[in-house]
């Protein structure tokens, strides 16, 4: 058994781990927080707004494929006109999470997630700013 205080630290992270701002003292809130928004950086998050947004029920793409940031620069590439707009809006989105992250650490560890979804902005913004 836990404690109720454990408890209760437990429920409010899971409450508050997709919110944009934490301002409270609960470690394992910022900690699961900053899982989340991480998870959605780099070329899996894109992948991820791709399944949903773009490719619901069509794309299959499992997370041991090694060659992940091939995949997705495919899949932009061979995306259609309207599909690009959507694209950046993922890409612009992606790129708030970054600056949500509520611990240094968790900022050191997803900087290349970061670095990747910054690069994938500024071509998404080339192609369509243009």
């Amino acid at each position: 058994p836990i404690s109720a205080e454990k408890r209760d630290n437990i429920l409010e992270a899971i409450s508050v781990h997709s919110d944009k701002e934490y301002n409270g003292n609960n470690i394992l809130c910022k900690i699961l927080m900053d899982a989340d928004k991480g998870d959605g950086l780099g070329s899996w998050g894109m992948i991820r707004g791709i399944c949903f947004l773009i490719y619901p029920n069509h794309l299959e793409i499992k997370e041991s494929d090694v060659n992940i940031h091939q995949i997705t620069s495919q899949i932009i590439t061979d995306s259609k006109k309207d599909n690009i707009e959507i694209l950046y809006d993922i890409a612009k989105w992606q790129y708030e999470y970054y600056d949500m992250l509520q611990l240094k650490s968790s900022r050191d560890l997803f900087k290349n997630e970061f670095k990747y979804t910054k690069q994938l902005k500024e071509q998404l913004e080339e192609i369509i700013f243009s």
